[in-house]
C-alpha cells in the first residue's frame, strides 16, 4: 500500500483526526511556503513506506531535504488543528 500525501484547504481538524490520518503521534514541520506538513513521528521505527510525493515536496519546499515516510497532511497553518 502507498502512503498518501492529503492536502487540507479549508475546515479544521482534530488532534484525534490528524493522528487517524498519519496512523499515530504527528510532528509538523513548517514548510517554505508557509503550510506545514504533519508526519508520523515514529514512521521511520515504524517500518512505515516511503512517501514518493511528500519526499518530493519536503525536497522542494522544506527546511532540509529529508526522505518522508507514511501518510502526511498539509495544511496551510497550524491554527487548523483544533486541540478541542
Amino acid at each position: 500500500m502507498s502512503a498518501t500525501v492529503e492536502h487540507i484547504t479549508e475546515g479544521t481538524l482534530t488532534l484525534a483526526d490528524v493522528q487517524e490520518k498519519v496512523g499515530g503521534y504527528f510532528e509538523a514541520v513548517k514548510l517554505k511556503d508557509g503550510r506545514y506538513m504533519l508526519v508520523n513521528e515514529d514512521g521511520v521505527l515504524a517500518g512505515l513506506p516511503v512517501n514518493e510525493e511528500a519526499t518530493q515536496l519536503m525536497t522542494e519546499l522544506g527546511p532540509y531535504p529529508d526522505r518522508i515516510v507514511g501518510n502526511v497532511v498539509v495544511v496551510p497553518q497550524m491554527g487548523v488543528v483544533s486541540t478541542t
